[in-house]
């Protein structure tokens, strides 16, 4: 998963290759992020990267900088290099969306908005 943070839009941007296995579990930290931080989702879809990859992408919006930088400090601390959901963060994950069942409707809604 790839992490960017738009400072002067106060958006973090995750983006997650459609076929990657933790899929779910990546949209479950997103989940997560969206209610620890009270966040908005601005933008929900997936898009075609070149060579014909599809991505799903969400993108983020919080309320003031400091917010946004307590977020993005949050995804530091608790992602990889990679952009995987650290070992023992998993059980927060399974505890703010059981049975990834947020994780499921994010996918299904950003899998039905194509984005340009």
């Amino acid at each position: 998963m790839d992490v960017q943070e738009r400072f002067a839009e106060r958006e973090v941007v995750f983006t997650i290759a459609q076929d990657d296995r933790s899929l779910l579990e990546k949209l479950s930290f997103v989940h997560l992020v969206k209610m620890k931080f009270d966040a908005d989702e601005k933008q929900v879809g997936w898009f075609k990267a070149k060579g014909n990859d599809p991505y799903v992408q969400v993108n983020l919006s919080f309320s003031d900088w400091s917010v946004l930088s307590n977020a993005r400090s949050h995804c530091s601390q608790f992602l990889d290099s990679s952009g995987a959901v650290i070992a023992t963060y998993r059980g927060a994950l399974q505890r703010a969306d059981p049975s990834s069942k947020m994780a499921k409707s994010l996918q299904k809604y950003a899998l039905a908005n194509r984005l340009l």
